[in-house]
């Protein structure tokens, strides 16, 4: 959700917990002085005032999710889910169905339409959904099918490096930044992934 939802929306929910946090304690009868009672109950404000902020992050949460839910529905993400996690084939969910569907559980990537619920959730910017094995049994390897999109469009571009390293180097460097929150490939694991391809894509540099 870092990825996908402004800034603006984030600083938001940062303020309404940090204003929750700083609600000052229940006053405690039992464990108050007679003559500090009414100071401390006036610190700690009304009731309503409390419950509304104590609620803040949880509504802000709550517009943050529907926001997200909105751009699966118009279709500028796109989301997949395995059939039998972990093991089971990636399946793309059409834009259509997440009308129905109720998204449940943020970090576990899972979401329900009250009889089934889909499991391990990955969502990719539509430009990017192409990129995403279907059909094939297995996880995809932290971002690598990600990474490939993008070395393909630097090829195209004629903006890979002049060496492996140096691309590998770049296309993590790349990934960091793009997709902070996820499991981050070395670039190592980025050039033995990509060694053939920038082999035979190396003459277009000439």
């Amino acid at each position: 959700m870092k990825r996908f939802l402004p800034a603006e929306i984030w600083e938001e929910y940062d303020r309404a917990k940090e204003e929750r946090q700083n609600l000052p304690r229940r006053p405690n009868f039992f464990s108050t002085q007679m003559h500090d009672w009414e100071e401390a109950k006036s610190a700690y404000n009304s009731k309503a005032r409390t419950r509304s902020a104590k609620a803040g992050p949880t509504k802000v949460w709550a517009d943050m999710v529907g926001a997200m839910k909105a751009k699966l529905e118009e279709g500028e993400l796109t989301g997949f889910a395995h059939d039998d996690p972990p093991f089971g084939p990636w399946r793309k969910i059409s834009a259509s169905a997440w009308r129905a569907l109720r998204i449940k559980n943020v970090a576990k990537g899972q979401a329900t339409d009250g009889t089934k619920t889909l499991s391990d959730i990955h969502i990719l910017p539509s430009g990017l959904a192409d990129h995403m094995p279907t059909g094939v049994p297995g996880r995809p390897s932290k971002g690598i099918e990600i990474i490939r999109a993008e070395f393909e469009r630097r090829v195209a571009a004629g903006e890979i490096a002049a060496s492996l390293a140096a691309e590998s180097g770049a296309l993590a460097a790349w990934y960091n930044r793009t997709y902070p929150l996820r499991d981050r490939p070395s670039p190592k694991t980025i050039a033995n992934n990509i060694r053939s391809d920038y082999t035979a894509a190396k003459p277009k540099l000439a």
